[in-house]
This record gives C-alpha cells, structure tokens and sequence, in this order.
C-alpha cells in the first residue's frame, strides 16, 4: 500500500467546494440583503459565504433587523477588506468605530443608486 505524502495531503484538503453558482442582482445572507446593480456572477462556498464576480456597483445594503425603510447609520457598517486590527465601521455604539472605515456611507452618505458603493475586483465585503 503506497502511504501518502503530507504535501499530496495538504494538496487534498486545500480544495474549495462551490455548491451554487448562476446570476442574481442581489445576495441575502443573515439577514442581510446586499444589491447590486444589474446581474453579476454569484456563487456559494460549502460554508455558506457567497463570491460575486465583480467589479460590483452596491446600490443597496438592507438587513431585517430594523422596521421597514428605517437606515441606521453608524450601526449596520460594512467594510472593503477588513484588516483585522482594533478599528472597525461596523457599529458606533463600539469605542472602536471609525466612520472612514464603514464601506455602507460612501462620501460620509448611506448607499443608494445615486451614492454607490463601486467595489473592485479582488475586494471583500
């Protein structure tokens, strides 16, 4: 019996399973409804995150966790290829918010068709 070799191993384990892949103008996941403009590419991991070939223009950033057409600012950020350090745009509630980090207020404004939020290739939202 031939014994595997742990960089054949590693090799193996390495693979990434998609398990949808089609068109769609939005993405829904956690309660959260991300539109773009137009159809783009969109496909989903094994463990459930979604890619969306891109550049993807953001024309909308929904989430079910408020009463209907009530935005709060400052409170459902976003962020374009987060860092991971101690700073984040996710929730100014948090000593931690820095409202140049949140990707959802383009220009310092909530996103919508006129105030876009245009993400490049190779950005994760």
């Amino acid at each position: 019996m031939k014994a595997w070799k742990p960089a054949a191993l590693a090799g193996a384990l390495l693979v990434c399973v998609v398990f949808r892949v089609g068109a769609a103008a939005s993405v829904t996941q956690y309660g959260l409804v991300w539109t773009f403009k137009g159809n783009h590419q969109i496909g989903q991991y094994e463990n459930g995150d979604y890619w969306v070939v891109g550049s993807v223009t953001v024309v909308s950033i929904e989430n079910e966790f408020h009463p209907t057409g009530l935005k709060a600012d400052g409170l459902d950020g976003s962020m374009v290829n987060p860092s991971g350090g101690n700073k984040q745009g996710y929730d100014k509630r948090l000593k931690s918010y820095r409202a140049d980090l949140n990707a959802g207020l383009p220009g310092g404004n909530l996103i919508s068709k006129t105030n876009p939020l245009i993400l490049p290739i190779n950005s994760s939202l």
